[in-house]
């Protein structure tokens, strides 16, 4: 999700080598998954918009769902069935291959006892991926009620919101919650299903909270491309159908009225491609205006990191009652039609960043999620530079971004369970990381380079810290990733300790000595000063530069207070804190 935001972990990861679905897996965390899941068909069915008091106060929409999951063996054997599926819900039946079987529900789990025929080679079902394995159809009834979302999206569920005449809003993010929190699923975000497809039916007309207005006609937007829409008395029925592997937290749907217009964009490449957008209709002048920027967001994106991997499912922004989302090819918007202060509207150019980090390249487990947000958090960045042509705006803007640092948690996470320990760090700590690391290094080429290349070699794949950090030490030096694991592995920033040492009269140059606090072993980091001294600190011991004194001969006390400043001013470059000791002068 975008910054800002400290999720609840999806289900915990449980390892697995090799491709899975169309992507490439990270090593084993746990133990391997005994199904993966080919496709998904989900049919639902609201009997009503207008949401329903439980008894604790919270709001609700009655729901009824049927999912058809083509499922896998990923070994040999006849391992039960277990979907995921979390909240107020009731199974009423389960078929495997269109036979009833035996199941258990409970504590999130539905447990499905496989039939002796509940294997089938590819070559007897559709939808089989094309190996030798077995796979089964596996299909679930159920019902029950969508929870509104608490302050969405960082806790989050249906939303439940009207647009700016009143009119009934709704869409869903479920990122921390888990697709398990809305229909049942292998929720792991390892095994990516090779196509989704959603089709939902609801009240076709709603009703304004404001004035006197007619009801108006609703539509539903969701991930990939529609694929069927009938209206059938005051029910309308539309179905999107996703073609491309998708982290089941992506799949997403909207309900309200929208207006579609396009916004032509040729490609690196030349090629013709078309950028959707869904507004309200009273919004669509200003969004065509505001949404113009997204041409040049796109091709800042498509030429630093490589091709936008969705286009089989499009790219689509859709107004959203809440912040803003990633939702793979259906972009959640929520912030108004307003640029910052920098010029650009930063949850347009976060969320779509996000369909290079995290959407194409995954993170195999919630641990790892800094890959997501950290690198698309420094997109921001890249973005001003693409735009101005040079570096002095997106220095400026990641040096404000500092100060939302907070240095309290670890951005690595537990592995291998659920967890709620992310804060923004992962954020804009994480962007940090890399900025440091460009600024160390001392070749813009070499940096942009690294960035592109990992795009490129981890696109459209599940991969876990491990593979990021290696990709950095390769590209610009094996001692780099220490320093990038002591930033992921450590709450507190690593501590630059330094000191004057005296001069004996000489007012034109100065001892300084420096080091690495003790506990900061491991880190590897030259950086330059802005008067051109280098440093390069090692942990627990000293070295020592001559500094030469600014401008005209000064006063000891007028030199400690410039090499105070200079030394202070690494952490405009740097992700370290200074700190002066109180030996020296």
């Amino acid at each position: 999700m975008r910054r800002k935001l400290w999720f609840v972990g999806l289900l915990a990861l449980l390892g697995g080598t090799g491709r899975v679905n169309g992507r490439d897996s990270s090593p084993a965390v746990d133990r391997p998954l005994p199904w993966r899941a080919v496709s998904y068909q989900l049919e639902c069915h609201l009997d009503t918009l207008g949401a329903l008091m439980s008894a604790d106060g919270r709001r609700y929409l009655p729901w009824k769902g049927r999912v058809l999951a083509v499922l896998q063996a990923t070994k040999t054997g006849t391992s039960p069935v277990e979907l995921d599926l979390e909240g107020r819900w009731q199974v009423h039946s389960v078929q495997v291959n269109s036979r009833d079987v035996s199941f258990e529900y409970r504590k999130g789990r539905i447990r499905i006892r496989m039939p002796d025929s509940g294997i089938k080679e590819d070559s007897e079902m559709k939808g089989g991926s094309g190996t030798d394995r077995g796979i089964c159809s596996v299909q679930v009834v159920y019902s029950g009620h969508l929870m509104e979302a608490a302050k969405p999206p960082w806790q989050d569920g249906l939303v439940l919101g009207t647009d700016s005449l009143g009119y009934p809003r709704l869409g869903m993010t479920c990122q921390g919650s888990g697709a398990r929190s809305w229909w049942p699923c292998l929720d792991d975000a390892r095994s990516e299903p090779e196509q989704v497809s959603l089709r939902i039916s609801y009240p076709a007309y709603g009703a304004s909270q404001v004035g006197h207005r007619q009801p108006a006609l609703l539509d539903m937007i969701a991930n990939g491309r529609r694929e069927g829409d009938t209206l059938v008395g005051g029910t309308r029925t539309v179905t999107w159908r996703i073609r491309q592997p998708i982290n089941l937290y992506n799949v997403t749907f909207n309900i309200g009225r929208y207006v579609r217009f396009v916004q032509p964009y040729a490609d690196p490449q030349g090629v013709e491609r078309e950028l959707e957008f869904f507004v309200s209709p009273e919004d669509l002048n200003k969004a065509r205006s505001h949404m113009a920027q997204s041409v040049d967001m796109m091709s800042c994106y498509e030429k630093t990191l490589g091709p936008y991997a969705f286009w089989k499912d499009g790219y689509k922004v859709i107004q959203s009652s809440y912040l803003g989302m990633e939702h793979q090819s259906a972009v959640a918007y929520g912030n108004g039609f307003r640029n910052n202060e920098w010029g650009f509207d930063f949850i347009l150019v976060h969320e779509s960043g996000h369909e290079w980090w995290g959407n194409s390249v995954s993170a195999s487990d919630p641990s790892d999620w800094w890959i997501h947000e950290g690198l698309t958090t420094l997109m921001e960045a890249v973005f001003l530079e693409c735009r101005d042509g040079n570096r002095k705006q997106a220095d400026a803007y990641m040096v404000r971004m500092r100060r939302k640092i907070q240095n309290q948690k670890p951005m690595q996470g537990p592995r291998g369970r659920r967890f709620s320990a992310h804060d923004v760090d992962i954020y804009y700590k994480g962007a940090w990381m890399f900025y440091s690391l460009r600024n160390s290094v001392g070749n813009d080429s070499l940096w942009s380079a690294t960035l592109g290349s990992a795009y490129q070699k981890f696109a459209l794949q599940t991969i876990s810290t491990e593979q990021m950090v290696d990709h950095w030490a390769q590209g610009l030096g094996p001692r780099y990733a220490g320093t990038l694991h002591w930033w992921l592995n450590h709450a507190e920033c690593p501590v630059l300790e330094w000191e004057m040492v005296s001069n004996k009269g000489d007012t034109t140059t100065s001892q300084v000595r420096y080091r690495w606090a003790r506990t900061a072993r491991g880190i590897y980091l030259p950086m330059g000063t802005a008067s051109g001294q280098c440093l390069n600190p090692q942990a627990g011991r000293w070295q020592t530069m001559v500094w030469n004194t600014p401008g005209h001969a000064l006063t000891q006390a007028e030199r400690l207070w410039a090499l105070q400043a200079e030394m202070t001013n690494l952490t405009k470059c740097y992700l370290i804190r200074v700190q002066r000791l109180k030996g020296g002068l």
